[in-house]
Protein backbone atom coordinates (compact mmCIF):
# COMPACT_ATOMS: atom_id res chain seq x y z
CA UNK A 1 0.00 0.00 0.00
CA UNK A 2 1.16 3.48 0.43
CA UNK A 3 1.32 5.62 3.34
CA UNK A 4 0.64 9.39 3.47
CA UNK A 5 2.93 11.80 5.19
CA UNK A 6 4.07 15.34 4.76
CA UNK A 7 6.52 14.91 2.13
CA UNK A 8 4.26 12.85 -0.62
CA UNK A 9 1.33 12.89 -2.42
CA UNK A 10 -0.42 9.70 -1.19
CA UNK A 11 -3.21 7.58 0.67
CA UNK A 12 -6.56 7.99 -0.56
CA UNK A 13 -5.40 11.26 -1.47
CA UNK A 14 -3.89 13.08 -5.00
CA UNK A 15 -1.80 10.19 -6.69
CA UNK A 16 -4.48 7.09 -6.03
CA UNK A 17 -6.74 9.40 -7.26
CA UNK A 18 -4.34 10.62 -10.40
CA UNK A 19 -3.21 6.86 -10.88
CA UNK A 20 -7.00 5.51 -10.99
CA UNK A 21 -6.34 3.34 -8.10
CA UNK A 22 -8.70 4.89 -5.91
CA UNK A 23 -10.81 6.86 -8.51
CA UNK A 24 -13.21 9.06 -6.65
CA UNK A 25 -17.37 9.54 -8.57
CA UNK A 26 -17.28 10.51 -11.73
CA UNK A 27 -13.82 9.58 -12.71
CA UNK A 28 -14.97 7.64 -16.01
CA UNK A 29 -16.45 10.38 -17.55
CA UNK A 30 -14.02 13.08 -16.77
CA UNK A 31 -11.25 10.66 -18.24
CA UNK A 32 -13.45 10.09 -21.38
CA UNK A 33 -14.17 13.82 -22.21
CA UNK A 34 -10.52 14.58 -22.21
CA UNK A 35 -9.46 11.27 -24.01
CA UNK A 36 -12.15 12.80 -26.65
CA UNK A 37 -10.67 15.92 -26.88
CA UNK A 38 -7.43 15.09 -26.94
CA UNK A 39 -7.49 12.83 -29.48
CA UNK A 40 -9.68 15.30 -31.60
CA UNK A 41 -6.93 17.83 -31.36
CA UNK A 42 -4.41 15.38 -32.38
CA UNK A 43 -5.99 14.84 -35.83
CA UNK A 44 -7.12 17.66 -37.22
CA UNK A 45 -3.34 18.72 -35.75
CA UNK A 46 -1.96 16.20 -38.29
CA UNK A 47 -4.67 16.77 -40.97
CA UNK A 48 -3.12 20.61 -40.92
CA UNK A 49 0.15 19.30 -40.18
CA UNK A 50 0.50 21.17 -36.81
CA UNK A 51 2.82 20.69 -34.44
CA UNK A 52 1.89 22.98 -32.06
CA UNK A 53 -1.80 21.77 -31.87
CA UNK A 54 -0.08 18.27 -32.14
CA UNK A 55 1.38 19.04 -28.32
CA UNK A 56 -1.53 20.72 -27.24
CA UNK A 57 -3.15 17.38 -27.42
CA UNK A 58 -0.18 15.31 -25.22
CA UNK A 59 -0.88 17.90 -22.74
CA UNK A 60 -4.47 17.08 -22.78
CA UNK A 61 -4.20 13.59 -23.04
CA UNK A 62 -4.67 11.81 -19.20
CA UNK A 63 -3.57 8.20 -20.66
CA UNK A 64 0.12 8.45 -18.75
CA UNK A 65 -1.92 7.92 -15.42
CA UNK A 66 -3.77 4.39 -15.41
CA UNK A 67 -0.52 3.53 -17.46
CA UNK A 68 1.54 4.40 -14.17
CA UNK A 69 -1.39 3.56 -11.89
CA UNK A 70 -1.39 0.05 -13.62
CA UNK A 71 2.41 0.22 -12.76
CA UNK A 72 2.55 1.10 -9.46
CA UNK A 73 -0.29 -2.03 -8.63
CA UNK A 74 1.99 -4.36 -10.40
CA UNK A 75 4.98 -3.41 -7.81
CA UNK A 76 3.14 -2.59 -4.49
CA UNK A 77 0.00 -4.02 -2.40
CA UNK A 78 -2.75 -1.71 -3.74
CA UNK A 79 -5.70 -3.38 -5.26
CA UNK A 80 -5.38 -6.29 -7.70
CA UNK A 81 -8.36 -4.83 -9.21
CA UNK A 82 -6.61 -1.50 -10.20
CA UNK A 83 -4.58 -3.68 -12.93
CA UNK A 84 -7.91 -4.71 -14.67
CA UNK A 85 -8.99 -1.46 -14.37
CA UNK A 86 -6.55 0.37 -15.58
CA UNK A 87 -5.61 -2.56 -18.16
CA UNK A 88 -9.20 -2.37 -20.05
CA UNK A 89 -9.51 1.45 -19.71
CA UNK A 90 -5.98 1.78 -21.99
CA UNK A 91 -7.36 -0.81 -24.35
CA UNK A 92 -11.06 1.14 -24.51
CA UNK A 93 -8.66 4.49 -25.40
CA UNK A 94 -6.63 2.50 -27.60
CA UNK A 95 -9.79 1.81 -29.51
CA UNK A 96 -11.40 5.26 -29.78
CA UNK A 97 -8.29 6.91 -30.12
CA UNK A 98 -7.41 4.97 -33.29
CA UNK A 99 -10.93 5.31 -34.62
CA UNK A 100 -10.94 9.13 -34.34
CA UNK A 101 -7.89 9.08 -36.20
CA UNK A 102 -9.16 6.50 -38.88
CA UNK A 103 -12.41 9.00 -38.66
CA UNK A 104 -10.37 12.13 -39.02
CA UNK A 105 -8.98 10.50 -42.43
CA UNK A 106 -12.43 10.35 -43.96
CA UNK A 107 -13.62 13.45 -42.99
CA UNK A 108 -11.39 15.66 -42.29
CA UNK A 109 -8.88 16.89 -45.60
CA UNK A 110 -5.43 16.78 -45.21
CA UNK A 111 -3.32 20.36 -45.86
CA UNK A 112 -0.45 18.70 -47.48
CA UNK A 113 -0.16 16.46 -50.61
CA UNK A 114 0.53 12.59 -49.61
CA UNK A 115 1.07 11.55 -45.77
CA UNK A 116 1.80 14.93 -43.65
CA UNK A 117 5.34 15.08 -41.53
CA UNK A 118 3.34 15.08 -38.50
CA UNK A 119 2.25 11.80 -38.84
CA UNK A 120 5.08 10.38 -41.04
CA UNK A 121 7.64 11.15 -37.62
CA UNK A 122 5.54 8.78 -35.60
CA UNK A 123 5.60 6.09 -38.00
CA UNK A 124 9.22 4.61 -38.03
CA UNK A 125 10.26 3.86 -34.03
CA UNK A 126 13.78 3.12 -32.94
CA UNK A 127 14.98 2.04 -29.84
CA UNK A 128 15.92 5.59 -28.79
CA UNK A 129 12.03 6.20 -28.56
CA UNK A 130 11.50 3.41 -26.11
CA UNK A 131 14.61 5.07 -24.20
CA UNK A 132 13.25 8.28 -24.07
CA UNK A 133 9.60 6.61 -23.10
CA UNK A 134 11.53 4.89 -19.93
CA UNK A 135 12.51 8.24 -18.99
CA UNK A 136 9.82 10.02 -18.86
CA UNK A 137 8.17 6.84 -16.99
CA UNK A 138 10.68 7.64 -14.28
CA UNK A 139 9.68 11.19 -14.22
CA UNK A 140 6.17 10.45 -14.19
CA UNK A 141 6.57 8.19 -11.44
CA UNK A 142 8.66 10.31 -9.36
CA UNK A 143 6.53 13.48 -10.38
CA UNK A 144 3.33 11.46 -8.93
CA UNK A 145 5.15 10.93 -5.24
CA UNK A 146 6.99 14.06 -5.51
CA UNK A 147 4.76 17.60 -4.96
CA UNK A 148 7.13 19.71 -5.02
CA UNK A 149 8.20 18.84 -8.50
CA UNK A 150 4.63 18.06 -10.11
CA UNK A 151 4.95 21.20 -11.99
CA UNK A 152 7.30 18.70 -14.19
CA UNK A 153 4.02 16.36 -15.43
CA UNK A 154 3.28 18.46 -18.33
CA UNK A 155 6.80 18.32 -19.50
CA UNK A 156 6.53 14.87 -19.31
CA UNK A 157 3.58 14.01 -21.44
CA UNK A 158 4.94 16.05 -24.12
CA UNK A 159 8.45 14.21 -23.76
CA UNK A 160 6.38 10.73 -24.33
CA UNK A 161 3.05 11.37 -26.88
CA UNK A 162 0.83 8.53 -25.91
CA UNK A 163 -2.01 9.57 -28.08
CA UNK A 164 -0.59 10.89 -31.56
CA UNK A 165 1.22 7.75 -32.41
CA UNK A 166 -2.58 5.85 -31.84
CA UNK A 167 -4.00 8.54 -34.21
CA UNK A 168 -1.28 8.70 -36.44
CA UNK A 169 -2.05 4.58 -36.81
CA UNK A 170 -5.73 5.78 -37.25
CA UNK A 171 -4.83 7.80 -40.35
CA UNK A 172 -2.69 5.97 -42.13
CA UNK A 173 -4.93 2.41 -41.81
CA UNK A 174 -7.70 4.19 -42.83
CA UNK A 175 -5.55 5.94 -46.06
CA UNK A 176 -4.38 1.84 -47.03
CA UNK A 177 -0.96 2.88 -45.70
CA UNK A 178 -0.93 -0.39 -43.02
CA UNK A 179 3.00 -0.62 -42.76
CA UNK A 180 3.24 2.99 -41.66
CA UNK A 181 0.23 1.96 -38.98
CA UNK A 182 2.01 -0.66 -37.72
CA UNK A 183 4.91 1.29 -37.45
CA UNK A 184 2.75 3.97 -35.42
CA UNK A 185 1.18 1.87 -33.35
CA UNK A 186 4.53 -0.16 -32.57
CA UNK A 187 5.74 3.85 -31.43
CA UNK A 188 2.62 3.77 -29.21
CA UNK A 189 3.27 -0.24 -27.39
CA UNK A 190 6.90 1.54 -27.50
CA UNK A 191 5.95 4.08 -25.03
CA UNK A 192 3.73 1.81 -22.51
CA UNK A 193 6.63 -0.37 -21.71
CA UNK A 194 8.84 2.44 -21.64
CA UNK A 195 6.75 4.01 -19.46
CA UNK A 196 6.17 0.45 -17.27
CA UNK A 197 9.75 0.11 -16.87
CA UNK A 198 10.82 3.86 -16.10
CA UNK A 199 8.37 3.61 -13.59
CA UNK A 200 8.72 0.39 -11.91
CA UNK A 201 11.97 1.12 -11.68
CA UNK A 202 11.60 4.75 -9.99
CA UNK A 203 9.04 3.08 -7.56
CA UNK A 204 11.19 0.15 -6.46
CA UNK A 205 13.99 2.46 -5.51
CA UNK A 206 11.51 5.10 -3.59
CA UNK A 207 10.42 2.15 -1.74
CA UNK A 208 14.17 1.19 -0.93
CA UNK A 209 14.59 4.69 0.03
CA UNK A 210 11.68 5.29 1.71
CA UNK A 211 11.12 2.46 3.57
CA UNK A 212 7.08 2.30 4.80
CA UNK A 213 6.36 4.96 2.34
CA UNK A 214 5.54 1.95 -0.44
CA UNK A 215 4.65 -1.08 0.00
CA UNK A 216 5.85 -3.81 -2.17
CA UNK A 217 4.52 -6.76 -2.93
CA UNK A 218 7.69 -9.48 -3.99
CA UNK A 219 5.30 -11.96 -5.74
CA UNK A 220 3.79 -9.11 -7.84
CA UNK A 221 7.16 -7.71 -8.27
CA UNK A 222 8.71 -10.93 -9.51
CA UNK A 223 5.91 -12.14 -11.44
CA UNK A 224 5.41 -8.60 -13.28
CA UNK A 225 9.06 -8.22 -13.73
CA UNK A 226 9.09 -10.91 -16.02
CA UNK A 227 6.43 -10.32 -17.91
CA UNK A 228 7.56 -6.84 -18.77
CA UNK A 229 11.20 -8.10 -19.62
CA UNK A 230 9.86 -10.58 -21.50
CA UNK A 231 7.90 -7.67 -23.59
CA UNK A 232 10.39 -5.66 -23.55
CA UNK A 233 12.92 -8.01 -25.33
CA UNK A 234 10.56 -8.37 -27.87
CA UNK A 235 10.28 -4.88 -28.90
CA UNK A 236 13.46 -3.80 -28.21
CA UNK A 237 15.39 -6.28 -30.52
CA UNK A 238 12.99 -5.03 -33.65
CA UNK A 239 13.69 -1.58 -32.56
CA UNK A 240 17.49 -1.34 -31.99
CA UNK A 241 17.86 -3.14 -36.00
CA UNK A 242 15.85 0.08 -36.96
CA UNK A 243 17.85 2.38 -35.04
CA UNK A 244 20.90 0.11 -36.76
CA UNK A 245 18.77 1.21 -40.00
CA UNK A 246 18.46 4.64 -39.49
CA UNK A 247 22.41 5.01 -38.96
CA UNK A 248 23.50 3.62 -41.84
CA UNK A 249 21.06 5.35 -43.50
CA UNK A 250 22.40 8.59 -42.35
CA UNK A 251 26.06 7.56 -43.08
CA UNK A 252 24.88 7.05 -46.29
CA UNK A 253 23.48 10.06 -47.06
CA UNK A 254 26.02 11.94 -45.19
CA UNK A 255 28.71 10.08 -47.56
CA UNK A 256 26.50 11.24 -50.97
CA UNK A 257 26.69 14.48 -49.87
CA UNK A 258 29.70 15.08 -49.39
CA UNK A 259 30.42 13.17 -52.61
CA UNK A 260 28.38 15.66 -54.22
CA UNK A 261 29.84 18.40 -52.43
CA UNK A 262 33.32 16.90 -53.91
CA UNK A 263 31.95 16.34 -57.45
CA UNK A 264 30.71 19.74 -57.32
CA UNK A 265 34.12 21.45 -56.12
CA UNK A 266 35.55 19.22 -59.16
CA UNK A 267 33.32 20.60 -61.57
CA UNK A 268 34.03 24.12 -60.28
CA UNK A 269 37.74 23.64 -60.38
CA UNK A 270 38.01 22.34 -64.25
CA UNK A 271 35.12 25.19 -65.24
CA UNK A 272 37.68 27.48 -63.80
CA UNK A 273 40.38 26.16 -66.05
CA UNK A 274 38.76 25.80 -68.90
CA UNK A 275 37.61 29.95 -69.08
CA UNK A 276 41.42 30.67 -68.53
CA UNK A 277 42.20 27.81 -71.18
CA UNK A 278 38.93 29.72 -73.01
CA UNK A 279 40.73 33.54 -72.86
CA UNK A 280 43.96 32.37 -74.07
CA UNK A 281 42.37 30.37 -77.02
CA UNK A 282 41.20 31.75 -81.05
CA UNK A 283 37.27 31.44 -79.70
CA UNK A 284 38.11 33.78 -76.00
CA UNK A 285 34.26 34.79 -76.41
CA UNK A 286 32.77 31.18 -75.52
CA UNK A 287 31.16 30.37 -71.94
CA UNK A 288 31.30 27.48 -69.83
CA UNK A 289 27.67 25.81 -69.67
CA UNK A 290 27.94 22.62 -67.74
CA UNK A 291 30.77 19.89 -67.08
CA UNK A 292 29.80 16.36 -66.06
CA UNK A 293 31.96 13.63 -65.64
CA UNK A 294 32.24 10.09 -64.32
CA UNK A 295 35.41 9.13 -62.00
CA UNK A 296 34.34 5.75 -61.99
CA UNK A 297 35.30 4.63 -65.61
CA UNK A 298 38.87 3.99 -67.00
CA UNK A 299 39.91 6.70 -69.01
CA UNK A 300 37.91 9.38 -67.13
CA UNK A 301 34.99 10.58 -69.32
CA UNK A 302 34.81 14.78 -68.70
CA UNK A 303 32.09 16.22 -70.90
CA UNK A 304 32.50 19.96 -71.15
CA UNK A 305 29.54 22.29 -73.01
CA UNK A 306 30.26 25.62 -74.23
CA UNK A 307 28.19 27.81 -74.90
CA UNK A 308 28.78 30.55 -78.11
CA UNK A 309 27.52 32.38 -81.22
CA UNK A 310 26.94 30.93 -84.52
CA UNK A 311 30.10 30.36 -86.65
CA UNK A 312 32.18 29.56 -83.34
CA UNK A 313 33.75 26.32 -83.30
CA UNK A 314 35.90 24.39 -81.18
CA UNK A 315 39.68 25.51 -80.39
CA UNK A 316 42.36 23.08 -80.05
CA UNK A 317 42.88 21.49 -76.85
CA UNK A 318 46.31 22.37 -76.33
CA UNK A 319 47.11 22.05 -72.29
CA UNK A 320 43.29 21.72 -71.09
CA UNK A 321 43.35 17.82 -71.15
CA UNK A 322 46.28 17.70 -68.89
CA UNK A 323 45.00 20.39 -66.41
CA UNK A 324 41.48 18.48 -66.02
CA UNK A 325 43.68 15.41 -65.56
CA UNK A 326 45.81 17.01 -62.71
CA UNK A 327 42.23 18.35 -60.75
CA UNK A 328 40.86 14.86 -61.06
CA UNK A 329 44.41 13.41 -59.79
CA UNK A 330 45.25 11.23 -62.82
CA UNK A 331 47.50 10.86 -65.75
CA UNK A 332 46.99 12.84 -68.93
CA UNK A 333 46.23 9.61 -70.49
CA UNK A 334 43.50 8.52 -68.46
CA UNK A 335 41.24 11.24 -68.78
CA UNK A 336 39.66 12.29 -71.62
CA UNK A 337 38.06 15.62 -72.24
CA UNK A 338 34.98 15.74 -74.40
CA UNK A 339 34.45 19.47 -75.72
CA UNK A 340 30.78 20.27 -77.10
CA UNK A 341 29.55 24.07 -78.30
CA UNK A 342 26.10 24.69 -78.47
CA UNK A 343 26.09 27.37 -81.36
CA UNK A 344 23.24 29.67 -79.90
CA UNK A 345 20.74 30.44 -83.10
CA UNK A 346 17.28 31.12 -83.94
CA UNK A 347 15.85 28.08 -85.24
CA UNK A 348 12.84 27.14 -83.61
CA UNK A 349 9.98 23.93 -83.38
CA UNK A 350 6.87 25.07 -82.20
CA UNK A 351 3.93 22.65 -80.61
CA UNK A 352 0.76 23.22 -80.12
CA UNK A 353 -1.06 26.85 -79.71
CA UNK A 354 0.35 28.37 -76.00
CA UNK A 355 -1.77 29.16 -73.56
CA UNK A 356 -1.23 29.94 -69.62
CA UNK A 357 -0.16 27.42 -67.27
CA UNK A 358 0.35 28.85 -64.09
CA UNK A 359 3.40 28.58 -61.87
CA UNK A 360 6.53 26.83 -62.36
CA UNK A 361 6.35 22.98 -61.85
CA UNK A 362 9.19 21.21 -60.92
CA UNK A 363 7.36 17.91 -61.66
CA UNK A 364 6.60 19.22 -65.15
CA UNK A 365 9.35 20.04 -65.83
CA UNK A 366 11.04 16.63 -65.00
CA UNK A 367 8.28 15.26 -67.06
CA UNK A 368 8.90 16.83 -69.95
CA UNK A 369 12.45 16.77 -69.65
CA UNK A 370 12.23 12.72 -69.79
CA UNK A 371 9.67 13.13 -72.65
CA UNK A 372 12.27 14.99 -75.02
CA UNK A 373 14.99 12.24 -73.59
CA UNK A 374 12.42 9.75 -75.20
CA UNK A 375 12.24 11.91 -78.28
CA UNK A 376 15.70 12.55 -78.73
CA UNK A 377 16.81 8.95 -77.92
CA UNK A 378 17.52 8.07 -81.24
CA UNK A 379 19.01 11.08 -82.66
CA UNK A 380 22.65 11.09 -81.54
CA UNK A 381 24.49 13.55 -79.77
CA UNK A 382 21.81 16.21 -77.92
CA UNK A 383 22.36 18.12 -75.10
CA UNK A 384 18.83 20.23 -73.02
CA UNK A 385 20.05 23.41 -72.06
CA UNK A 386 16.98 23.88 -69.85
CA UNK A 387 13.20 23.62 -69.39
CA UNK A 388 11.40 26.65 -68.44
CA UNK A 389 7.64 26.94 -67.56
CA UNK A 390 6.19 30.21 -67.72
CA UNK A 391 2.21 31.88 -68.80
CA UNK A 392 2.88 30.99 -72.33
CA UNK A 393 3.52 27.18 -71.46
CA UNK A 394 6.70 25.19 -71.50
CA UNK A 395 9.67 26.45 -73.33
CA UNK A 396 12.56 23.97 -73.68
CA UNK A 397 15.91 25.20 -75.41
CA UNK A 398 17.95 21.91 -76.56
CA UNK A 399 21.06 21.48 -78.43
CA UNK A 400 21.03 18.73 -81.21
CA UNK A 401 23.74 17.80 -83.36
CA UNK A 402 21.98 17.47 -87.13
CA UNK A 403 18.36 17.75 -87.41
CA UNK A 404 16.15 16.89 -84.75
CA UNK A 405 13.31 13.98 -84.84
CA UNK A 406 9.88 15.26 -85.77
CA UNK A 407 8.05 17.38 -83.87
CA UNK A 408 4.99 15.02 -84.51
CA UNK A 409 7.02 12.23 -82.76
CA UNK A 410 7.25 14.57 -79.30
CA UNK A 411 3.55 15.79 -79.14
CA UNK A 412 2.86 12.12 -78.92
CA UNK A 413 5.56 11.44 -76.50
CA UNK A 414 3.90 14.06 -74.62
CA UNK A 415 0.49 13.65 -74.61
CA UNK A 416 0.93 9.58 -73.84
CA UNK A 417 2.89 10.96 -70.64
CA UNK A 418 1.44 14.12 -69.36
CA UNK A 419 -2.16 14.89 -68.98
CA UNK A 420 -3.57 17.36 -69.92
CA UNK A 421 -1.28 18.01 -72.33
CA UNK A 422 0.54 21.28 -71.95
CA UNK A 423 1.14 23.82 -74.58
CA UNK A 424 5.25 23.79 -74.87
CA UNK A 425 7.68 24.91 -77.58
CA UNK A 426 11.29 23.43 -78.18
CA UNK A 427 13.91 25.94 -79.55
CA UNK A 428 16.54 23.93 -81.19
CA UNK A 429 20.48 25.33 -81.55
CA UNK A 430 23.68 23.26 -83.51
CA UNK A 431 25.39 21.21 -80.97
CA UNK A 432 29.13 21.02 -82.16
CA UNK A 433 31.62 18.44 -80.23
CA UNK A 434 35.20 17.73 -80.47
CA UNK A 435 35.39 14.24 -81.20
Amino acid sequence: MVHDDENTRTGPGPTLRELLIEPDDGWLARFAVLMLLASTIAALGMRLNSSSIVVGAMLIAPLMGPILGATLAMVSTVGRQAIARTGLLVAASVVGVVAVGALSAVVVPSADIGIASEVLARTAPDVRDFLVAVAAGAAGAYAAFQPKVSSSVPGVAVAVALVPPLVASGITFAEGERSLAVGAFTLFLANVIGITVGGAVTMLVLAVRTPGRLVLDRRRVIRSGVGVALATVVLVTPLSGALVDAIDEANAERDRRAEDDRRQSISADIATVTLDWITTSEQPGLEVASVAFDSTTVPVDVVIVLLGDRGSFIPALDALDADVADILDRAPGEVIVDLRLIAIGDQATTGPTLFGVGDADPELQLEFRAALAEWLAEGGTWFVDSVEIDDSGIVARIAVAGDPPPISELEAIVEDRISPQPPFSVVVTELLTSG
